[in-house]
């Protein structure tokens, strides 16, 4: 059985399809509630991982809610390069 991957390219891309946005546009310490992130879409971030096989924590998420802080949260679950 493989591990489960997610990439820090996944998880720019994933947030930034659901803030209307390109990836590119979101700086890794810009705090994404205020960029317009809700609760609604962290949570369906998280069950989208854990789908995929990812251990994800939504209060971590929330406590950091950062592209860079989720990276930190992902990284030992995943795989991909930091």
């Amino acid at each position: 059985m493989s591990t489960p991957t997610l990439t820090r390219q996944d998880v720019a891309e994933e947030v930034a399809r659901l803030l209307g946005r390109v990836p590119e546009d979101l700086p890794e310490d810009e705090n994404l509630v205020l960029m317009g992130l809700g609760s609604l879409e962290v949570m369906q971030l998280v069950n989208q991982w854990r789908r995929r096989g990812i251990e994800v924590d939504f209060g971590a998420l929330v406590a950091s809610p950062t592209l860079g802080g989720w990276w930190a949260q992902l990284v030992p679950e995943s795989e991909g390069p930091r």
